[in-house]
């Protein structure tokens, strides 16, 4: 849940995950008609379980269209995790997409590296002692950043071998 007061504007130097929460967002037609659909890949039900918010906030963004955050709406959006194992795949999902979704966008978007490079930041900092993903359910750094590599390598695998259609 994102429960910053002040209306934000995207830019490079923000997380994407920690900017918006794609459980709920909208867009006017004609954004829709200039970005274009979103990737069946990514999302519920797609070879990528999750991400599919992400990658259409970064195809919007290359296409110039600016990406608010906007506090005064609100929507409760439960996911009905209830136990440790179904929280950490969740969270495995989220971070599998992110790997998928720099692969897929990293030569238009370099700038998505740094994402990748914080992570691994946080995973050494984790090593030797620093906090982990979160403490109070036992997630790590270290987990977040090899599935995001395992996506990396499963959407490249899959880009190379001709699985997938490309989008």
């Amino acid at each position: 849940i994102k429960d910053v007061a002040d209306a934000q504007l995207f830019h490079h130097g923000v997380h994407l995950g920690g900017f918006v929460q794609g459980c709920n967002f909208m867009l006017p037609r004609k954004t829709a008609d200039r970005v274009g659909l979103f990737d069946p890949r990514f999302g519920a039900g797609g070879r990528f379980r999750a991400g599919e918010d992400t990658d259409y906030i970064i195809r919007a963004h290359g296409a110039g269209v600016p990406v608010h955050y906007v506090p005064d709406m609100l929507v409760l959006h439960r996911h009905g995790r209830r136990t440790l194992p179904e929280v950490e795949s969740l969270n495995r999902g989220y971070a599998h997409a992110n790997g998928a979704i720099l692969a897929k966008h990293v030569v238009r978007h370099p700038w998505l590296v740094k994402h990748l490079l914080w992570t691994l930041r946080s995973a050494l900092r984790e090593r030797f002692g620093g906090p982990p993903f979160d403490a109070e359910i036992g997630l790590t750094w270290r987990a977040v950043a090899c599935d995001q590599f395992r996506g990396i390598r499963a959407f490249l695998a899959a880009r190379f071998s001709g699985t997938e259609l490309p989008s």
